[in-house]
């Protein structure tokens, strides 16, 4: 469980992007955070990931704070409790599509034995069996965006944040890459929080949520701003 109470962050010496924002997220619960550029949405995913610390307020998980937490306790709750997919895919080019999938596994020490095969499991899911010696340079963006989906899925996250996941894909690519989160996500019983500038793809996940004029918006809850 992810709580947010009361956050506020500040740009240093500009603004304050949001404040007073409260939440709490439990599994399989799938938010649609939507926004202009600037508002603060990837501050926002960031403070839940603990990136960032907020200028006041408390992020907490499992009701620890996160901000109380050691340089090497966040560390460890992010490899093991959090999952990442981003838009620019950000996979390792030296590293094939299966290597990239069991990285995330063998940093939270898995033999590599159980790491190939979960990632593995993955990839033929996904469509792409036969390209897991392949390096991200040969594969298409749909492609790069699967394995990225597998790569944040594979060690079995509480928690998946998703920065414009599908903002490099075409229409068709990008539905069934959201589609495919969707369902591993709730398959995981884990929690999926994606920014998005699209209205379309906000509304395949079960609540959209808008920062505006530095407060989260959030429709059908019983105070629809916070």
């Amino acid at each position: 469980m992810l709580e947010l109470s009361r956050i506020g962050f500040e740009l240093p010496g500009e603004r304050w992007l949001f404040r007073g924002v409260d939440c709490c997220l439990r599994p399989p619960i799938q938010i649609a955070i939507c926004g202009e550029s600037g508002s603060g949405k990837s501050s926002l995913l960031n403070l839940m990931a603990g990136l960032e610390q907020p200028t006041e307020g408390k992020v907490a998980w499992a009701g620890q704070s996160i901000s109380d937490m050691s340089v090497n306790e966040r560390l460890d709750f992010r490899r093991s409790r959090l999952g990442f997919v981003f838009q620019a895919f950000h996979l390792v080019g030296h590293l094939s599509a299966l290597q990239n999938v069991m990285l995330p596994c063998l940093l939270n020490n898995w033999t590599e034995q159980r790491a190939h095969s979960a990632a593995m499991a993955l990839l033929e899911r996904l469509g792409l069996a036969a390209r897991a010696g392949d390096f991200p340079r040969t594969l298409s963006g749909g492609e790069q965006q699967r394995v990225a989906l597998a790569r944040a899925l594979v060690h079995s996250p509480k928690m998946v944040l998703a920065d414009e996941p599908t903002g490099n894909l075409d229409p068709s690519a990008a539905n069934r890459a959201l589609e495919t989160l969707s369902q591993l996500c709730r398959e995981q019983d884990a929690i999926l929080v994606m920014v998005t500038h699209s209205e379309r793809a906000a509304m395949m996940l079960d609540e959209q949520w808008r920062l505006a004029d530095g407060m989260l918006v959030r429709p059908n809850h019983e105070d629809e701003r916070t």
